[in-house]
């Protein structure tokens, strides 16, 4: 199941560097690391016996330690947009411990367009922020692993429409603010 994030900001420096960050709450990092350290342990605890020899006590929780570490170093809990106005668009992902996962910059002449894309399954519908590129058969997704929702990608889309077009007046294929009247209840 994909999580909604806890908090967006948008950040402007001097008119030129705009930052969209999104972040997901710190306490699922924490639960799934400590799950994953627990069920590790119970599960050498089940097979060796209720006290088990003091190695496979210490090699439960050596394990446990490491999958800690594991999740803290891969499990992406914020995401970053940085727009220079006029020189391009980098995606960041980082993990809860701070490191970079992954940086994707797309270059302004590179990018055609912004738009919320739909994305239906059997249970569910996913928003996402994406650019379309020049070449006209790709996208490129924003905030891959966080999905903020409808309220959080709205007004991201109105702020990013004049970086990305050069105008304010958001009008594409004779629809005026499209996004909008999409997704209006």
């Amino acid at each position: 199941r994909m999580q909604e994030c806890s908090s967006y900001k948008h950040t402007c420096i001097d008119g030129v560097l705009h930052v969209f960050h999104v972040k997901r709450p710190f306490n699922a990092a924490l639960v799934f690391g400590l799950v994953a350290a627990g069920v590790t342990v119970a599960s050498t605890v089940a097979l060796h016996g209720v006290v088990g020899t003091g190695i496979q006590v210490l090699t439960a929780a050596v394990t446990a330690v490491l999958i800690s570490a594991a999740i803290a170093l891969l499990y992406i809990t914020e995401e970053r947009l940085i727009v220079q106005s006029g020189v391009g668009i980098s995606l960041e992902s980082r993990s809860w411990a701070g490191r970079v996962v992954s940086t994707e910059y797309l270059d302004h002449a590179s990018i055609s367009g912004v738009l919320i894309n739909e994305v239906l399954n059997t249970t569910d519908i996913h928003h996402y922020l994406t650019f379309t590129l020049v070449n006209g058969t790709s996208l490129a997704v924003a905030f891959k692993s966080i999905k903020p929702g409808l309220k959080v990608l709205v007004p991201m889309y109105r702020s990013l429409f004049p970086l990305v077009h050069g105008t304010t007046e958001q009008r594409v294929h004779g629809l005026e603010k499209p996004a909008m009247a999409l997704h209006r209840a």
